[in-house]
């Protein structure tokens, strides 16, 4: 089960005026997205694509192999 919530805080702002945020406090930007939205719908269907798309991560030899259905 994939739950998402209204009046979620992720819609308050963007991952660039929050990466600017951090950046000014720690002085390190973040590289990664941080996940912001607008749509919550959107970003339920985004959530599914992206667990949809699985992988197992081998320890020894840094592989990914896709897990299928």
């Amino acid at each position: 089960m994939l739950l998402h919530h209204t009046d979620c805080g992720m819609q308050t702002f963007t991952d660039d005026e929050l990466k600017d945020a951090i950046e000014q406090e720690t002085g390190i930007r973040p590289p990664f997205a941080m996940g912001a939205f607008t749509n919550l719908e959107d970003s339920v269907r985004e959530s599914i694509a992206r667990l949809e798309a699985s992988f197992v991560y081998d320890v020894e030899t840094g592989g990914l192999r896709e897990v299928g259905r």
